[in-house]
């Protein structure tokens, strides 16, 4: 296959059917598997006029208790493809038989030009080749069928659920004529694998079937992009323009292929698409739940599309830029200086439960929090307490102490005096001034300046007075901390003797965070604080309508 990523998705897709299938009792059918541990598994094939016979007690007996996941394997060592070489075919499985999942759905769908359509004719070789009954449909009066011994085409799709057994998958490849199966087939029990971009009305259709999920793509490597072109027939390009476009653009070949010699155009394009792009449009794009929102007419899927998160689960997503060209054409949306569009995207994402905006959200924080707090607000901050030897932990509730940085910094506590929604967003900081570091031009540290670090070694840091530091630390998806000690050695060798420490945290972090701290450091401290980073305020104003 010219794309390692369609062995990768199809290993994803087959894992998620061995975790959730609803058919045989696995360890009684393969007792001698020690590679799968999941409570419903696989079934065998099984002849089509014996199914309609088959007794489903069993099944309505399984145990469907949760178990542990498995998680996917990816072989390391692929053969060399350029050499003679067998692939194996990935449903050929000594074990396990036939795998999938009667009444469901898993909807292809991703970066437009990433070769959804080639995906799917890659999934119907494959179970051809390992004599699996499987229909392909790309339009409803020409539907490629294969049923297990014969291959062949019909022209009216209710014929599918005749031909073909309930243990087939069925492959519904939409596109402007051919939206989505017709009813009749889309009721009919069986296992689909759609590929659709991302627009609503390709897959409201799979919202009636109980347990379907979307399965998102990667998109294409420069490698793989080279690759295609010189076995895939395509418009004549040059590799220098093939790999401009790809860095500034991103991994779709139908557009590598069709507008790389047009570069300027293209970027042009772009640019009157991201015009109507405003914050409420990019919260709503940002958050959305479903990878298949219509957004075409605002963005073109371009400064925002749907990624998977991780190769082990394409069900999970996040909607981010494709590459950083286009994220900074993103940001400048927000706002012209970037740490100020950086944090409008923070407080975008912050607080939202997707697993994509929790991801960005993290990302944004561990890079660049320490830029947040230099544009100045106000927090509470939560104590953290001493509980036994090395350990201390934060309390769930704020504290009456505050860090406030409005041109300078200070951690002080205050009578906590109720404040209006007006009064609150109506507030205005000043930035701190603010220095990189490390760096060898810096060899003393100045008074009411805020050292920002460069290396990730190393934590940030403000000299509030003479010997002493207020020092930052940020954790976003791990409760239990541990105090570095490496990345104040470039401060104490500045004349800083003294720190109070301030971990901080999103507001999602789960149960209060648990901070270790090593005998010999604890001196060094006078004060532990947790600081959860977030900005409802200017999140109102954000998303407030424009006057």
């Amino acid at each position: 296959m010219v794309r390692q990523e369609y062995h990768n998705v199809l290993a994803a897709i087959l894992w998620f059917l061995y975790r959730q299938s609803q058919v045989a009792k696995l360890k009684d059918d393969f007792p001698q598997d020690e590679q799968m541990d999941v409570d419903r598994g696989a079934e065998e094939d099984v002849d089509t006029s014996a199914e309609e016979d088959m007794d489903t007690s069993a099944e309505e007996d399984m145990d469907t208790s949760a178990k542990e996941e498995i998680p996917l394997c990816i072989p390391k060592d692929l053969p060399d493809i350029s050499k003679e070489a067998t692939l194996p075919n990935p449903f050929e499985h000594p074990l396990h038989g036939h795998i999938y999942k009667r009444g469901s759905a898993l909807i292809i769908t991703g970066f437009p030009g990433i070769g959804k359509t080639l995906f799917l004719s890659v999934i119907f070789y494959l179970r051809v080749a390992a004599k699996l009954p499987t229909a392909y449909m790309n339009n409803a009066e020409n539907i490629l069928v294969y049923d297990g011994h014969r291959l062949f085409v019909l022209n009216k799709p209710y014929l599918v659920i005749l031909a073909v057994p309930k243990s087939a998958w069925i492959l519904p490849d939409s596109n402007a004529d051919f939206v989505a199966p017709p009813q009749g087939v889309a009721m009919s029990d069986r296992f689909f694998v759609q590929a659709a971009s991302p627009r609503v009305g390709r897959t409201a259709w799979a919202e009636k079937i109980t347990g379907s999920q979307f399965c998102l793509m990667q998109p294409w490597s420069l490698g793989e992009l080279f690759t295609a072109y010189y076995v895939i027939p395509s418009e004549p390009c040059s590799a220098e323009d093939m790999q401009a476009f790809f860095n500034k653009f991103g991994g779709s070949a139908r557009h590598v292929f069709d507008e790389s010699d047009n570069l300027r155009s293209f970027d042009e394009n772009v640019d009157k698409s991201a015009r109507p792009l405003n914050n409420k449009v990019i919260y709503e794009v940002m958050t959305y739940t479903s990878p298949t929102a219509e957004v075409d007419d605002r963005v073109g899927h371009m400064l925002l599309s749907a990624f998977p998160l991780t190769d082990e689960d394409r069900t999970k997503f996040q909607m981010k830029s494709p590459t950083d060209y286009l994220e900074e054409k993103l940001l400048k949306q927000l706002n012209r200086t970037l740490i100020i569009a950086l944090r409008k995207l923070y407080i975008v994402n912050v607080g939202v439960a997707t697993p994509g905006c929790k991801a960005t959200a993290a990302d944004l924080l561990d890079k660049h929090h320490h830029g947040f707090i230099g544009l100045g607000g106000k927090w509470r901050l939560r104590k953290f307490t001493k509980v036994e030897g090395t350990s201390w932990q934060a309390f769930k509730d704020n504290s009456d102490w505050f860090l406030r940085a409005d041109g300078k910094m200070t951690v002080s506590r205050e009578v906590l005096v109720p404040r209006t929604r007006s009064q609150t967003r109506a507030t205005k900081f000043k930035r701190l001034t603010m220095v990189n570091f490390p760096s060898a031009n810096v060899k003393q540290l100045q008074l009411n300046y805020y050292y920002c670090p460069t290396d990730t070694t190393f934590d940030s840091c403000y000299m509030d007075r003479k010997g002493h530091g207020i020092t930052f630390q940020v954790t976003e998806s791990d409760n239990s901390h541990s105090l570095k000690t490496g990345g104040r050695a470039w401060l104490e060798e500045r004349g800083i003797t003294k720190f109070t420490y301030i971990l901080v945290s999103g507001p999602k972090m789960g149960d209060p965070p648990s901070l270790t701290v090593p005998p010999d450091q604890e001196e060094k401290f006078d004060r532990f604080y947790h600081l959860v980073l977030d900005y409802p305020g200017l999140k109102e104003l954000l998303l407030a309508p424009a006057d």
